[in-house]
């Protein structure tokens, strides 16, 4: 393993999608904020609410909705990153 070239990877891949100031991440970058972040707003189309249906949730009974929320990560920079490096690639 290349520890140096490790580090270059992952400062490189975090100056290109930095997590969120609301993530709990160590690398979360203040003023860095995503749309896919604003959970107090999601469910926000109709494609999306019937996937939340779909796995059991309840999002029209407002306690169920907002333990959906209460669940759902600050996570938009991993799926950023996931289309530049894929899903099943390991660094």
């Amino acid at each position: 393993r290349e520890s140096r070239l490790a580090k270059d990877m992952q400062q490189y891949f975090l100056s290109l999608a930095p997590p969120d100031e609301r993530s709990s991440a160590a690398a979360a970058k203040e003023g860095v904020r995503y749309f896919h972040n604003d959970i107090d707003q999601r469910p926000d189309s109709p494609e999306e609410a019937q996937r939340c249906r779909e796995n059991g949730w309840d999002i029209d009974d407002p306690v169920e909705l907002e333990k959906w929320r209460d669940q759902e990560p600050i996570n938009s920079h991993s799926h950023l990153l996931s289309m530049l490096v894929g899903s099943s690639e390991t660094i």
